[in-house]
Protein backbone atom coordinates (compact mmCIF):
# COMPACT_ATOMS: atom_id res chain seq x y z
CA UNK A 1 0.00 0.00 0.00
CA UNK A 2 1.18 3.53 -1.30
CA UNK A 3 2.00 6.22 1.49
CA UNK A 4 -0.19 9.48 0.92
CA UNK A 5 2.15 12.36 1.22
CA UNK A 6 1.02 15.84 2.42
CA UNK A 7 3.10 18.66 1.29
CA UNK A 8 3.73 21.80 3.68
CA UNK A 9 4.10 24.74 1.55
CA UNK A 10 7.57 27.15 1.41
CA UNK A 11 5.16 29.63 2.43
CA UNK A 12 8.17 32.50 2.68
CA UNK A 13 10.56 30.89 -0.20
CA UNK A 14 10.61 34.34 -1.93
CA UNK A 15 11.41 36.09 1.12
CA UNK A 16 14.06 38.43 1.46
CA UNK A 17 14.74 38.44 4.81
CA UNK A 18 16.25 35.70 6.45
CA UNK A 19 17.07 34.67 9.96
CA UNK A 20 19.39 36.89 12.41
CA UNK A 21 20.11 36.37 16.11
CA UNK A 22 19.95 35.23 19.11
CA UNK A 23 20.15 38.68 20.51
CA UNK A 24 23.62 39.36 22.34
CA UNK A 25 22.01 40.32 25.42
CA UNK A 26 20.27 36.82 25.71
CA UNK A 27 21.55 35.08 28.78
CA UNK A 28 21.59 38.45 31.13
CA UNK A 29 17.72 39.05 29.73
CA UNK A 30 17.06 35.86 31.02
CA UNK A 31 18.26 35.95 34.34
CA UNK A 32 16.58 38.97 34.81
CA UNK A 33 13.36 37.69 33.28
CA UNK A 34 13.49 34.52 35.89
CA UNK A 35 14.83 37.37 38.64
CA UNK A 36 11.59 39.39 38.11
CA UNK A 37 9.12 35.88 38.96
CA UNK A 38 11.27 34.90 41.15
CA UNK A 39 10.61 38.10 43.38
CA UNK A 40 6.38 38.35 42.47
CA UNK A 41 5.56 36.41 45.32
CA UNK A 42 1.90 36.10 44.48
CA UNK A 43 3.21 33.87 41.62
CA UNK A 44 3.83 29.63 42.95
CA UNK A 45 6.30 27.29 40.74
CA UNK A 46 3.36 25.38 39.82
CA UNK A 47 1.52 28.07 37.86
CA UNK A 48 5.00 29.80 35.85
CA UNK A 49 8.13 27.25 36.03
CA UNK A 50 11.57 28.69 35.54
CA UNK A 51 11.20 26.49 32.08
CA UNK A 52 8.45 29.53 30.69
CA UNK A 53 10.71 32.38 31.45
CA UNK A 54 13.38 31.21 29.33
CA UNK A 55 10.97 29.88 26.38
CA UNK A 56 9.79 33.27 26.73
CA UNK A 57 13.13 35.36 26.13
CA UNK A 58 14.37 32.75 23.77
CA UNK A 59 11.11 34.02 21.40
CA UNK A 60 12.46 37.70 22.22
CA UNK A 61 15.77 37.16 21.55
CA UNK A 62 15.30 35.58 17.92
CA UNK A 63 12.23 38.30 17.19
CA UNK A 64 13.95 41.18 18.59
CA UNK A 65 17.94 40.62 17.70
CA UNK A 66 18.74 43.77 17.58
CA UNK A 67 17.34 45.65 20.97
CA UNK A 68 19.41 47.17 23.85
CA UNK A 69 19.68 43.98 27.00
CA UNK A 70 17.20 46.67 28.78
CA UNK A 71 14.64 46.69 25.34
CA UNK A 72 15.09 42.91 25.31
CA UNK A 73 13.90 42.03 28.80
CA UNK A 74 10.69 44.23 28.47
CA UNK A 75 10.31 42.00 25.23
CA UNK A 76 10.89 39.00 27.25
CA UNK A 77 8.57 40.53 29.86
CA UNK A 78 6.16 40.82 27.07
CA UNK A 79 6.42 37.17 25.58
CA UNK A 80 5.72 36.21 29.54
CA UNK A 81 2.47 37.77 29.69
CA UNK A 82 1.41 37.43 26.35
CA UNK A 83 1.36 33.20 27.35
CA UNK A 84 0.10 34.12 31.32
CA UNK A 85 -2.78 35.63 29.75
CA UNK A 86 -3.46 32.88 26.79
CA UNK A 87 -3.29 29.92 29.76
CA UNK A 88 -4.99 31.64 32.04
CA UNK A 89 -8.30 33.06 29.61
CA UNK A 90 -8.18 29.74 28.19
CA UNK A 91 -9.76 28.00 31.50
CA UNK A 92 -12.66 31.29 31.40
CA UNK A 93 -15.67 31.80 30.60
CA UNK A 94 -16.22 35.14 28.42
CA UNK A 95 -18.01 37.24 31.06
CA UNK A 96 -14.82 36.38 33.36
CA UNK A 97 -12.98 36.46 30.23
CA UNK A 98 -13.65 40.15 29.80
CA UNK A 99 -13.89 41.03 34.02
CA UNK A 100 -10.15 40.25 33.89
CA UNK A 101 -8.79 41.79 30.24
CA UNK A 102 -10.93 44.99 31.68
CA UNK A 103 -8.37 44.66 34.79
CA UNK A 104 -5.51 43.96 32.71
CA UNK A 105 -6.11 46.94 30.47
CA UNK A 106 -6.83 49.22 33.08
CA UNK A 107 -3.74 48.58 35.04
CA UNK A 108 -1.21 49.46 31.67
CA UNK A 109 -3.54 52.57 30.82
CA UNK A 110 -3.22 53.35 34.94
CA UNK A 111 0.11 52.43 35.84
CA UNK A 112 0.11 53.81 39.45
CA UNK A 113 -3.53 52.43 40.43
CA UNK A 114 -3.07 49.83 43.17
CA UNK A 115 -4.46 46.86 42.09
CA UNK A 116 -6.96 44.78 44.65
CA UNK A 117 -5.20 41.48 46.35
CA UNK A 118 -6.41 37.72 44.99
CA UNK A 119 -6.31 35.39 42.42
CA UNK A 120 -7.42 37.81 39.71
CA UNK A 121 -5.09 40.52 40.22
CA UNK A 122 -1.90 37.84 39.07
CA UNK A 123 -2.26 38.39 35.67
CA UNK A 124 -3.02 42.10 35.90
CA UNK A 125 -0.28 43.21 38.09
CA UNK A 126 2.18 41.21 35.79
CA UNK A 127 1.19 43.22 32.65
CA UNK A 128 1.36 46.31 34.92
CA UNK A 129 4.93 46.14 36.01
CA UNK A 130 5.89 45.16 32.34
CA UNK A 131 4.46 47.94 30.82
CA UNK A 132 5.71 50.25 33.97
CA UNK A 133 9.34 49.42 33.00
CA UNK A 134 8.90 48.68 29.13
CA UNK A 135 7.61 52.44 28.42
CA UNK A 136 9.84 54.68 30.48
CA UNK A 137 11.91 55.65 27.86
CA UNK A 138 9.65 55.09 24.95
CA UNK A 139 8.44 57.94 22.31
CA UNK A 140 5.03 59.42 23.06
CA UNK A 141 3.40 58.19 19.93
CA UNK A 142 5.07 54.46 20.13
CA UNK A 143 3.03 54.02 23.66
CA UNK A 144 0.16 55.61 22.48
CA UNK A 145 0.12 53.19 19.54
CA UNK A 146 1.17 50.20 21.88
CA UNK A 147 -1.63 50.56 24.57
CA UNK A 148 -4.14 50.74 21.29
CA UNK A 149 -3.03 47.45 19.63
CA UNK A 150 -2.84 45.91 23.32
CA UNK A 151 -6.53 46.89 23.60
CA UNK A 152 -7.06 44.94 20.15
CA UNK A 153 -5.38 42.33 21.34
CA UNK A 154 -7.37 42.03 24.60
CA UNK A 155 -10.50 42.40 22.77
CA UNK A 156 -9.81 39.51 20.39
CA UNK A 157 -9.25 37.38 23.44
CA UNK A 158 -12.43 38.20 24.74
CA UNK A 159 -14.37 37.35 21.91
CA UNK A 160 -12.36 34.05 21.35
CA UNK A 161 -13.38 33.34 25.01
CA UNK A 162 -17.11 34.06 23.80
CA UNK A 163 -16.89 31.65 20.53
CA UNK A 164 -15.43 28.83 23.08
CA UNK A 165 -18.23 29.10 25.81
CA UNK A 166 -21.05 29.20 22.64
CA UNK A 167 -18.92 26.45 20.49
CA UNK A 168 -19.39 29.36 18.28
CA UNK A 169 -17.80 27.93 14.41
CA UNK A 170 -16.34 30.79 12.68
CA UNK A 171 -16.09 30.83 8.95
CA UNK A 172 -12.07 32.08 7.72
CA UNK A 173 -13.03 35.28 7.36
CA UNK A 174 -14.50 35.34 10.49
CA UNK A 175 -11.30 33.50 11.85
CA UNK A 176 -9.03 35.71 10.45
CA UNK A 177 -10.26 38.62 11.53
CA UNK A 178 -10.14 38.04 14.90
CA UNK A 179 -7.02 36.39 15.06
CA UNK A 180 -5.40 39.78 13.64
CA UNK A 181 -6.03 40.93 17.73
CA UNK A 182 -5.79 37.63 19.28
CA UNK A 183 -2.43 36.95 17.73
CA UNK A 184 -0.29 39.96 19.36
CA UNK A 185 1.30 41.12 16.18
CA UNK A 186 0.14 45.17 16.98
CA UNK A 187 1.61 45.23 20.20
CA UNK A 188 4.96 43.25 19.40
CA UNK A 189 5.09 45.59 16.59
CA UNK A 190 4.80 48.24 18.16
CA UNK A 191 7.58 47.11 20.73
CA UNK A 192 9.60 46.47 17.94
CA UNK A 193 9.37 50.06 17.39
CA UNK A 194 10.81 51.03 20.93
CA UNK A 195 13.58 48.48 20.48
CA UNK A 196 14.79 49.82 17.01
CA UNK A 197 14.88 53.53 18.84
CA UNK A 198 12.21 54.26 16.42
CA UNK A 199 9.88 57.53 16.95
CA UNK A 200 7.47 57.40 13.69
CA UNK A 201 4.24 59.96 13.73
CA UNK A 202 1.03 58.68 13.88
CA UNK A 203 0.36 59.91 10.27
CA UNK A 204 2.87 58.09 8.85
CA UNK A 205 1.88 54.45 10.88
CA UNK A 206 -1.34 55.32 9.79
CA UNK A 207 -1.35 55.47 6.22
CA UNK A 208 -3.30 52.93 4.10
CA UNK A 209 -0.05 51.57 3.12
CA UNK A 210 1.64 50.80 6.21
CA UNK A 211 -1.89 49.01 7.63
CA UNK A 212 -1.95 47.28 4.76
CA UNK A 213 2.01 45.81 5.71
CA UNK A 214 1.27 45.04 8.98
CA UNK A 215 -2.18 43.35 8.22
CA UNK A 216 -0.14 41.32 5.75
CA UNK A 217 2.58 40.26 8.12
CA UNK A 218 0.06 39.39 10.93
CA UNK A 219 -1.94 37.06 8.16
CA UNK A 220 1.67 35.45 7.67
CA UNK A 221 1.93 34.41 10.73
CA UNK A 222 -1.35 33.32 11.57
CA UNK A 223 -1.49 31.31 8.30
CA UNK A 224 1.74 29.84 9.17
CA UNK A 225 0.47 28.96 12.59
CA UNK A 226 -2.17 27.17 11.09
CA UNK A 227 -0.36 25.60 8.41
CA UNK A 228 1.90 24.08 11.16
CA UNK A 229 -0.82 22.15 12.76
CA UNK A 230 -1.24 19.44 10.47
CA UNK A 231 -3.67 17.61 11.83
CA UNK A 232 -6.20 20.59 11.77
CA UNK A 233 -5.18 21.71 8.24
CA UNK A 234 -5.17 18.36 6.77
CA UNK A 235 -8.64 17.43 8.44
CA UNK A 236 -9.94 20.10 6.65
CA UNK A 237 -8.64 19.56 2.97
CA UNK A 238 -7.17 23.71 3.67
CA UNK A 239 -3.29 23.27 2.87
CA UNK A 240 -3.34 24.91 -0.37
CA UNK A 241 -6.01 27.64 0.43
CA UNK A 242 -3.45 28.44 3.18
CA UNK A 243 -0.35 28.26 0.64
CA UNK A 244 -2.57 30.53 -1.84
CA UNK A 245 -3.79 32.92 0.73
CA UNK A 246 -0.38 33.36 2.30
CA UNK A 247 1.66 33.56 -1.47
CA UNK A 248 -1.22 36.79 -1.92
CA UNK A 249 -0.02 38.03 1.38
CA UNK A 250 3.35 37.83 0.75
CA UNK A 251 3.59 38.98 -2.72
CA UNK A 252 1.50 41.72 -1.52
CA UNK A 253 3.49 42.89 1.45
CA UNK A 254 6.87 43.14 -0.84
CA UNK A 255 5.18 45.20 -3.52
CA UNK A 256 3.76 47.55 -0.95
CA UNK A 257 7.17 47.50 0.67
CA UNK A 258 8.64 48.28 -2.81
CA UNK A 259 6.30 51.76 -2.97
CA UNK A 260 7.38 52.62 0.17
CA UNK A 261 10.79 52.65 -0.62
CA UNK A 262 10.37 53.98 -4.02
CA UNK A 263 7.65 56.37 -3.27
CA UNK A 264 5.42 54.68 -5.86
CA UNK A 265 1.40 54.60 -6.16
CA UNK A 266 0.70 57.36 -3.51
CA UNK A 267 3.39 56.58 -1.29
CA UNK A 268 4.75 60.02 -0.08
CA UNK A 269 8.04 60.65 1.26
CA UNK A 270 8.10 61.67 5.07
CA UNK A 271 11.29 63.25 4.62
CA UNK A 272 14.44 61.19 4.69
CA UNK A 273 14.89 61.01 8.89
CA UNK A 274 11.19 59.46 8.81
CA UNK A 275 11.58 57.35 5.81
CA UNK A 276 15.29 56.23 7.11
CA UNK A 277 13.58 55.01 10.67
CA UNK A 278 10.15 53.74 8.18
CA UNK A 279 12.50 51.33 6.13
CA UNK A 280 14.16 49.93 9.64
CA UNK A 281 10.43 49.45 11.00
CA UNK A 282 9.89 47.57 7.78
CA UNK A 283 13.11 45.39 7.82
CA UNK A 284 12.14 44.56 11.54
CA UNK A 285 8.79 43.33 10.50
CA UNK A 286 10.37 41.27 7.71
CA UNK A 287 12.54 39.57 10.20
CA UNK A 288 9.97 39.57 12.76
CA UNK A 289 7.29 37.54 10.54
CA UNK A 290 10.72 34.84 9.26
CA UNK A 291 11.59 33.50 12.76
CA UNK A 292 8.20 33.42 13.82
CA UNK A 293 7.43 30.95 10.52
CA UNK A 294 10.35 29.41 11.31
CA UNK A 295 9.16 28.42 15.05
CA UNK A 296 6.12 27.75 13.98
CA UNK A 297 7.56 24.85 12.39
CA UNK A 298 10.09 24.06 15.20
CA UNK A 299 7.31 24.37 18.14
CA UNK A 300 6.18 20.64 18.07
CA UNK A 301 9.80 19.36 19.27
CA UNK A 302 9.77 21.92 21.85
CA UNK A 303 5.99 20.98 22.90
CA UNK A 304 6.73 17.29 23.36
CA UNK A 305 9.85 18.11 25.62
CA UNK A 306 7.95 20.73 27.92
CA UNK A 307 5.15 18.65 28.64
CA UNK A 308 6.02 17.34 31.88
CA UNK A 309 7.20 20.72 33.21
CA UNK A 310 4.16 22.47 32.35
CA UNK A 311 1.92 19.77 33.58
CA UNK A 312 0.26 19.96 30.84
CA UNK A 313 -0.03 24.07 30.77
CA UNK A 314 0.61 26.53 27.88
CA UNK A 315 4.23 27.29 27.04
CA UNK A 316 4.28 30.02 24.45
CA UNK A 317 0.64 30.75 23.71
CA UNK A 318 -1.04 31.11 20.36
CA UNK A 319 2.11 31.82 18.84
CA UNK A 320 2.82 27.82 18.56
CA UNK A 321 -0.36 27.41 16.71
CA UNK A 322 -2.87 25.65 19.00
CA UNK A 323 -5.99 27.39 18.86
CA UNK A 324 -8.87 25.66 16.99
CA UNK A 325 -9.84 26.48 13.51
CA UNK A 326 -12.71 25.27 11.60
CA UNK A 327 -12.40 25.77 7.87
CA UNK A 328 -16.29 25.80 7.35
CA UNK A 329 -16.47 27.22 4.29
CA UNK A 330 -13.82 24.60 2.94
CA UNK A 331 -14.99 21.53 3.99
CA UNK A 332 -16.65 19.39 1.63
CA UNK A 333 -19.76 18.66 3.58
CA UNK A 334 -22.20 21.74 3.30
CA UNK A 335 -23.00 21.59 6.97
CA UNK A 336 -20.87 23.80 9.23
CA UNK A 337 -18.11 21.74 11.22
CA UNK A 338 -17.40 20.14 14.19
CA UNK A 339 -16.14 22.31 17.00
CA UNK A 340 -12.06 21.75 17.82
CA UNK A 341 -11.26 22.94 21.22
CA UNK A 342 -7.34 23.79 21.10
CA UNK A 343 -5.63 20.80 22.69
CA UNK A 344 -3.71 21.00 25.66
CA UNK A 345 0.65 20.24 25.59
CA UNK A 346 -0.31 16.38 26.30
CA UNK A 347 -3.01 16.13 23.46
CA UNK A 348 -0.90 17.93 21.18
CA UNK A 349 1.93 15.71 21.64
CA UNK A 350 -0.74 12.77 21.57
CA UNK A 351 -1.72 14.19 17.96
CA UNK A 352 2.09 14.58 16.86
CA UNK A 353 2.74 10.40 18.19
CA UNK A 354 -0.35 9.48 16.53
CA UNK A 355 0.91 10.94 12.98
CA UNK A 356 4.19 9.28 13.75
CA UNK A 357 2.27 6.12 14.21
CA UNK A 358 -0.12 6.13 11.21
CA UNK A 359 1.01 8.28 8.68
CA UNK A 360 4.62 8.99 9.61
CA UNK A 361 5.92 10.92 6.24
CA UNK A 362 3.68 13.95 7.51
CA UNK A 363 5.93 13.68 10.90
CA UNK A 364 8.61 13.72 8.79
CA UNK A 365 7.72 16.72 6.39
CA UNK A 366 7.21 18.66 9.45
CA UNK A 367 10.24 17.75 10.98
CA UNK A 368 12.38 18.23 7.88
CA UNK A 369 10.50 21.19 6.66
CA UNK A 370 12.95 23.49 4.27
CA UNK A 371 12.70 26.71 5.80
CA UNK A 372 15.85 28.03 4.21
CA UNK A 373 14.33 27.98 0.91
Amino acid sequence: MSATVYYIPQTLRNWPWKLVGPNPYDQEADAEVTSWIRDFERISATRLPPAVARVATSLASWAYPYATLYDLRSCGDMMLVFNMIDDYIDRLDAKVAKSVCDMIMDAMENLDKPLPEGESSIVPEFARQFWQRASLNAPKAARERFLKAYHQYLDAVVQEAQHRSTSFNCTTDEYMSIRRGSIGSGPAFALMEISLGLDLPHEVMEHPAIVSLIRDASDIIILTNVNATPFIAILRGAVQWISDRNDEAVERFLAIRDDVHNHGNGVPSWGKDIDLQLEKYINGMGKWSYYLVRHSFTAPLKLIGFVRMTNGASVAGDTLGRKALKFNDLAPSSSRSTYIPPPSLHTYATYVMLIFEHTPEILMILLFYPVEA
